[in-house]
């Protein structure tokens, strides 16, 4: 019974699934950043706008070097096709950056979920769970632990019995008297008189 609770509470600690939602999460974004490339080179006609460049420099250059009839309309017709791919290098180069940095995050996350596998089947294998000891309480340790309650409740109880006294004596503050007249033997003499 006991073992069987053991291996229920270290399967739930190791968490599984969300290494596996993350890398489920990263495979997408990687698929969607080669999509993304893959319809660019469709919409411009070339995988590699960079090598179409280097190739028209060199065809510039080569005009340029040795020049025939016509060559000028050739090299203008040239240059402006070496410019138009400009932009296209540019965007090709960001998708190029978009499906490394996919990549990238696509092998952290699938180290992360081989990790996180490895340590599941770790908790729950019969060694790991054997090594576990379930040990009993010691009498002796409840004994301690009730000394430390008596003595605590005795320390409180000593400090009360010390303070009450001073305390009721302080609240029984003997009331103000009002002096009295001294009386005088005119006074005295008024109250004969009166009477």
């Amino acid at each position: 019974m006991v073992r069987a609770v053991i291996t229920t509470t270290f399967g739930d600690l190791v968490e599984v699934s969300g290494t596996d939602a993350t890398l489920d999460a990263a495979n997408k974004a990687y698929q969607d950043a080669l999509a993304a490339r893959t319809a660019y080179q469709d919409e411009i006609g070339t995988l590699q706008p960079d090598r179409d460049y280097a190739d028209i420099s060199a065809r510039i250059r080569s005009l340029q070097i040795d020049p025939q009839f016509g060559s000028a309309a050739t090299i203008a017709r040239l240059t402006a096709e070496r410019d138009a791919l400009v932009p296209q290098i540019r965007r090709m180069g960001e998708l190029d950056q978009a499906v490394a940095a996919a990549a990238t995050q696509r092998a952290e996350a699938e180290e992360t979920a081989a990790s996180a596998r490895r340590d599941a089947a770790e908790s729950q294998s019969p060694s790991t769970i054997q090594d576990l000891t379930v040990a009993e309480e010691s009498p002796l340790g409840r004994r301690l632990q009730g000394v430390g309650v008596a003595v605590v409740a005795g320390l409180v109880m000593g400090i009360g019995v010390l303070l009450l006294p001073d305390l009721f004596r302080r609240r029984q503050v003997p009331l103000p008297t009002v002096p009295r007249r001294p009386t005088t033997a005119r006074s005295a003499t008024a109250v004969r008189d009166a009477s």
